[in-house]
């Protein structure tokens, strides 16, 4: 892996900013309805799709911000390494919830999120982190290849902004079928 470019704090906070205010755009040309609605993407309605990002968005924000309580834990039967896995505990968790609930906890989410990467460091930010097994994330050792781990900025990226694209085609594809 090709080491990936230094960005700072104030870099991070504005791409994550400016990323959500497009998706929240998105998001705000429709009604209850719409957002409601399933069959949007697979079986899942853009509810599910926002608390699908929002799960995401809640691990990483809880492991930089202590004042974000974490995503409840997988079940044993579940394999958090299986992306279908997680994703359909996701699913399952918040599929129930209100469309109001979902809306409220994914922006208190997200702005767990900036409040956590607004009180790292620029060096901390930019530090090689590598996940346990029990999913912490922990700076690499200095022993440890370090090519091949990512910034903790990436892992933000990761779980917030750089998710959205992933459904935001199909997003827009339906809500473009439906006008």
């Amino acid at each position: 892996m090709a080491a990936l470019p230094y960005m700072s704090k104030a870099q991070l906070v504005e791409t994550l900013r400016a990323e959500r205010a497009r998706w929240e755009a998105l998001i705000a040309q429709l009604d209850e309805q719409a957002l409601t609605q399933e069959g949007v993407d697979g079986n899942w309605s853009i509810k599910d799709v926002i608390a699908h990002l929002m799960g995401y968005e809640k691990w990483m924000a809880s492991k930089i911000n202590p004042a974000v309580e974490p995503p409840p834990d997988f079940p044993p039967e579940i394999d958090g390494s299986s992306a279908d896995e997680r994703n359909a505990w996701i699913y399952q968790v918040y599929h129930d919830h209100s469309l109001d609930d979902i809306l409220d906890d994914s922006r208190r989410t997200f702005e767990g999120l900036v409040e956590g990467v607004e009180r790292l460091t620029d060096e901390q930010i930019n530090a090689r982190i590598m996940m346990t097994e029990e999913g912490d994330l922990i700076p690499a050792p200095p022993d440890a290849d370090t090519a091949d781990l990512w910034p903790l900025w990436k892992w933000v990226a990761d779980q917030s902004y750089e998710h959205y694209p992933q459904h935001i085609d199909t997003l827009r594809a339906w809500v473009e079928e439906q006008q």
